[in-house]
């Protein structure tokens, strides 16, 4: 589906514990009564459908704030009708500010990138700083509302492995994390949402073979990248490659809602909300 809007997770809800369509489900079963305890009553069915009948979700998401991706990734998502989400970091960030407005999702990934030796030094007071700072930089692009989160390098551990995702709970609305599988909305966690990272040696099949998996299972696929050229910048996607991807999912709009991470999760989180309304 091009492009994304409040309209579209309003259709997520609407849809919710509506029979028919495509859609993604999950159920916890009765617990069994017992002498000490009554029968627990079963948890709502959560059943939606995805915006205009598709067969599944998907976000692409860069990032870091490469500059690359305002070079190739930008124009090609811009001429596909696709809108995307960049999770932004590091001393670039202001270039991305020509990007607030237009649908595209600005979104935080800490200010200084912190992870492996770096992550491990800071503690919780320091961390707070850090993710205070990365969400300061990116509001100051005239983003407001409470933004979308990124683990950078996919670790949500500080000093001495304690986690950090408490902090980041306080203070965002939703996490990526790093895994190379499919999200079952129904039952994703929120703040750990399971993310493909192609390989700078991708030809593209391992994406999409993850959106065709997403798409038997009414699911959801999180691709991230980084790079958008052939060489310069860390794990750098051919771009190729990248355009692709991006043939992919326009060609198949019909069956397939591709849409910024934080308005899939608004959708998702608004079916769950009506489900548990409705099981009331």
């Amino acid at each position: 589906m091009r492009g994304a809007s409040a309209a579209s997770v309003a259709l997520l809800a609407a849809a919710c514990v509506a029979p028919g369509g495509a859609s993604w489900s999950s159920s916890t079963a009765k617990a069994p009564a017992t002498a000490a305890a009554p029968a627990t009553v079963a948890a709502p069915k959560v059943q939606c459908a995805w915006p205009r009948g598709a067969q599944a979700a998907v976000s692409l998401t860069y990032d870091d704030a490469l500059s690359s991706q305002l070079e190739f990734a930008v124009p090609a998502l811009d001429a596909a009708g696709l809108k995307a989400t960049f999770f932004l970091s590091g001393g670039n960030i202001a270039a991305f500010a020509k990007l607030a407005g237009s649908g595209h999702e600005l979104a935080s990934h800490t200010l200084h990138h912190p992870c492996n030796a770096d992550l491990a030094a800071l503690d919780a007071a320091s961390m707070a700083s850090e993710l205070d700072a990365g969400d300061a930089a990116v509001k100051a692009l005239g983003v407001t509302g409470k933004l979308t989160f990124a683990y950078p390098c996919g670790q949500p551990r500080m000093k001495n492995s304690e986690s950090y995702v408490p902090l980041v709970e306080q203070r965002f609305r939703a996490a990526r994390g790093v895994a190379p599988s499919f999200a079952d909305p129904a039952s994703v966690d929120l703040f750990n949402v399971p993310a493909l990272f192609p390989p700078p040696t991708s030809d593209g099949t391992d994406v999409l073979e993850l959106v065709q998996r997403a798409e038997a299972n009414h699911g959801w696929a999180v691709i991230g990248v980084h790079g958008v050229t052939e060489a310069g910048e860390y794990l750098q996607l051919q771009k190729a490659t990248h355009e692709k991807i991006i043939a992919y999912l326009g060609q198949h709009e019909q069956t397939l809602w591709t849409a910024p991470f934080g308005v899939v999760v608004d959708a998702v989180r608004a079916c769950r909300s009506a489900a548990q309304t409705a099981g009331k």
